[in-house]
């Protein structure tokens, strides 16, 4: 069976990640204020009505609260053997990175040999995939006017199926995103109603966030869609990394023109990544806190830095993790959607 990368974002992605109750987009706050009962979403076999949505923030405050005790979801099995996977913290978190500078120094000739291409893409590739997975997280949002804080809990299943809801604030609570092999999904309870978003607003922020949607939709293989290059590079702190030097194929479905990896020299965890429009970088990813999931080290916090906007982020953290576990893949049909968004 294929596996699917579950970060968020990327899943963090997924797994990484959506509308908060003054985020509605405008289509469903007109028909909340049209049709207060709302209108019951179509059932899983017929198909979705597409609408608009247009996510905004509405406000300036900070709203940071801590996310209420969560029931386990009946759909988890704890006894199953591949279900106990605790995160274990690592006491040496990595350094903070520098920004990207044009004097870092490559080393073509350091006496260290250069690991395989394909084992590193392999590796990479693999890092954050699963069968199906369950996560808690936080993301926290900050921009030049505002910030806010949410709790998130996220499914994910086969190739194409995830679900992330929000828990708290407690006025945002319910509110989630539905991805299947057919869309990108939002759902606003006070509507009770789905919301298709059309292939026009992919590029729109995804939950306020400086995430987009099509960072939910895109599932790119290093393997397959990019060229790669390996060298050694140290930053000017001295701090040596393997650096992945990625060029996407013509045809591959990647919106960027280069992608850069730094990873560690032992273990290839990845600590930064870079995102070229041409030879400027426009976005930067920081990986940190590393912790073991099964058989895997996996950073635990990915903190995404807009370059045309560098004082603003977007922080995800993972507070719990586990893959390849049976998830009920009801979840992901829109009468499972509102199970979960309704429980507290």
């Amino acid at each position: 069976m294929k596996k699917t990368r579950n970060h968020p974002l990327a899943s963090a992605v997924i797994l990484v990640l959506p509308l908060v109750a003054g985020w509605i987009p405008q289509g469903i706050a007109q028909d909340q204020a049209a049709d207060p009962a709302g209108e019951a979403p179509p059932s899983a076999q017929e198909p979705l009505q597409e609408q608009v949505a247009d996510p905004t923030p509405d406000d300036s405050t900070t709203v940071q609260q801590p996310l209420e005790e969560q029931a386990e979801p009946p759909a988890l099995d704890p006894d199953h053997p591949s279900g106990d996977q605790t995160g274990i913290p690592r006491e040496d978190p990595l350094p903070a990175m520098e920004p990207a500078s044009p004097g870092t120094a490559l080393l073509p000739d350091t006496g260290l040999p250069l690991p395989e291409v394909q084992e590193v893409m392999d590796y990479l590739d693999d890092l954050y995939r699963s069968v199906s997975s369950h996560s808690t997280m936080t993301m926290e949002v900050v921009t030049e006017n505002w910030s806010r804080t949410l709790e998130l809990e996220a499914w994910t299943s086969g190739e194409d199926n995830a679900l992330v809801v929000i828990r708290s604030p407690a006025r945002e609570a319910g509110t989630a995103t539905l991805r299947t092999e057919d869309g990108l999904w939002n759902y606003a309870p006070r509507a009770d109603r789905l919301v298709r978003i059309p292939s026009g607003l992919l590029s729109d922020s995804w939950m306020g966030s400086h995430f987009t949607n099509d960072d939910l939709m895109r599932e790119s293989d290093y393997t397959d869609d990019f060229d790669t290059t390996l060298s050694w590079v140290d930053d000017p702190d001295g701090t040596r990394y393997l650096l992945a030097t990625m060029i996407p194929h013509p045809d591959a479905a990647v919106v960027y023109t280069k992608v850069e990896y730094r990873l560690t020299v032992d273990q290839w965890i990845p600590v930064r990544a870079d995102f070229f429009d041409e030879e400027e970088v426009v976005r930067t990813f920081h990986f940190s806190n590393l912790q073991v999931v099964g058989h895997r080290t996996i950073p635990f916090v990915m903190e995404v830095i807009p370059h045309d906007h560098p004082t603003e982020s977007t922080r995800v953290e993972y507070t719990s993790l586990q893959m390849d576990l049976p998830v009920d893949r009801s979840l992901f049909t829109p009468q499972g959607l509102r199970r979960a968004a309704q429980r507290r």
